[in-house]
């Protein structure tokens, strides 16, 4: 695996599973199925999005467990998200380049503002959220079937950049720690116990941050 590098504040790399688990009260009949289910992700993430930069998933891992406190809803949701990652990621016709916009809760945050009156109450990893995601995988792969202007066809090998700013690894790397610094992360991904946002513009800041730091395509 690449280096594991985080966005917390400070710190030296992003926790492993075995950390993460240090910092949550897993109930005992769950033990063995969260950290199955968060090694099965996280593997996922590695295969599919092997230039993803940073590894922050202890939001993830506490929401797992907030959200599914039965064993058997909680594999089957980390087999969805298994899933879709391999729908997104590079070895498919999607070929999105990092996870980070779904860990740091990008997607979600863009999800919710569009209908707020009726997903304000999911949160980032809920079966709502989850279930869209996977359709929206699928919507995806028919547009590019179809060589859709936004999401047309791409040359083998070249990763799908839909965004008006470059997410090459170094700007994405600047981008995403400056906007950890000004707290302009939909989730604080590095955080168990991170309130996820979706009431700013978070898309529309990260344009203007990216527009500052001279990122362009």
């Amino acid at each position: 695996m690449n280096e594991r590098r985080t966005l917390a504040p400070g710190g030296s790399h992003a926790r492993c599973t075995s950390e993460i688990a240090t910092r949550l009260e897993i109930p005992t009949e769950l033990e063995k199925a969260w950290l199955e289910s968060m090694t099965l992700i996280v593997d996922a993430s590695q295969l599919h999005f092997p230039e993803t930069i940073f590894w922050d998933f202890d939001f993830l891992g506490a929401a797992l467990l907030a959200e599914y406190p039965d064993a058997n809803e909680l594999r089957f949701r980390a087999e969805q998200i298994v899933g879709f990652h391999k729908v997104y990621g590079q070895n498919s016709i999607i070929r999105f380049r990092y996870v980070h916009d779904f860990t740091y809760g990008f997607d979600w945050a863009k999800w919710v503002g569009r209908a707020p009156e009726l997903r304000a109450d999911f949160g980032p990893f809920s079966p709502e959220f989850l279930d869209h995601v996977q359709n929206r995988g699928q919507e995806l792969l028919q547009l590019i079937e179809e060589d859709d202007e936004t999401y047309p066809k791409l040359p083998d090998g070249n990763p799908r950049n839909p965004f008006v700013f470059s997410r090459e690894p170094s700007e994405e790397t600047k981008l995403f720690e400056t906007l950890a610094e000004r707290n302009l992360l939909p989730v604080k991904a590095w955080e168990t116990d991170s309130e996820a946002r979706w009431q700013e513009p978070f898309a529309k800041l990260r344009e203007e941050v990216a527009a500052e730091l001279g990122i362009t395509k």
